[in-house]
C-alpha cells in the first residue's frame, strides 16, 4: 500500500507504477506519501481491506520489522475469536 506519487516522481516510483500495471500487486491509496500522512494512510488502508476482502486475519507491519509468524500463530490459536489490535512489542515479547 503506497501513497500517491509526488509531482516529480522518482525512478523508484515510476518502477513501482510499472510493476502495478504489469502485475496488479500494489495498491496506491489517494494520499500523499510521507510520514506526516501515516494516520490517514492507515485509515485508507483499513477501509480498502474492509471493502474488498473477507480476510479472517489482517497483519500490518512495516518494512523494518522482523516478523516471526510462528509465535504469532501460536498466540492466536489459544485465544477466542475476537478483534485484536496488538502493537508496540518490545524486544522480549513472545510475538
Amino acid at each position: 500500500f503506497l501513497g500517491e506519487a509526488s509531482a516529480g516522481a522518482s525512478n523508484d516510483e515510476r518502477r513501482m507504477r510499472r510493476e502495478m500495471e504489469e502485475h496488479n500487486d500494489l495498491v496506491f491509496l489517494p494520499v500523499t506519501e510521507g510520514y506526516r500522512m501515516n494516520s490517514r494512510k492507515g485509515l485508507l488502508f483499513l477501509e480498502w481491506i474492509a471493502e474488498r476482502t473477507e480476510a479472517e486475519f489482517l497483519l500490518k507491519t512495516d518494512d523494518d520489522v522482523y516478523l516471526r509468524p510462528a509465535p504469532l500463530l501460536r498466540q492466536l490459536e489459544h485465544r477466542i475469536p475476537a478483534q485484536y489490535a496488538w502493537a508496540i512489542f518490545d524486544y522480549i515479547s513472545p510475538v
